[in-house]
């Protein structure tokens, strides 16, 4: 049982140790996520750290996205992880 903040393991040693796929565990860390029971913060760890050239702890930037048919399925998903200290992203919020 994990005590309030306390760490969790990434997704990669959760799916490994719970035998389930990683969006598996990914989907359920966002649905405690959306519960507030979880708070997602990003950041380099040990296993990341050198493959990105970066400071363990180092902020990262993460971007999910959805491609949607004209029928609204889903037809692509993507998950991408970059470096804060080498990216930026401009934001505007449009009322339709």
């Amino acid at each position: 049982m994990l005590t309030p903040g306390s760490r969790l393991e990434n997704e990669l040693a959760l799916s490994k140790r719970l035998r389930l796929s990683r969006p598996t565990v990914r989907q359920g860390i966002q649905e405690l996520v959306g519960k507030g029971m979880l708070v997602r913060k990003r950041g380099v760890d040990e296993e990341h750290a050198e493959l990105l050239d970066e400071e363990l702890g180092a902020a990262l930037l993460t971007m999910e996205r959805k491609s949607f048919a004209n029928d609204g399925t889903v037809v692509e998903y993507g998950y991408h992880v970059y470096r804060a200290s080498r990216y930026s992203f401009e934001v505007t919020l449009v009322d339709s």
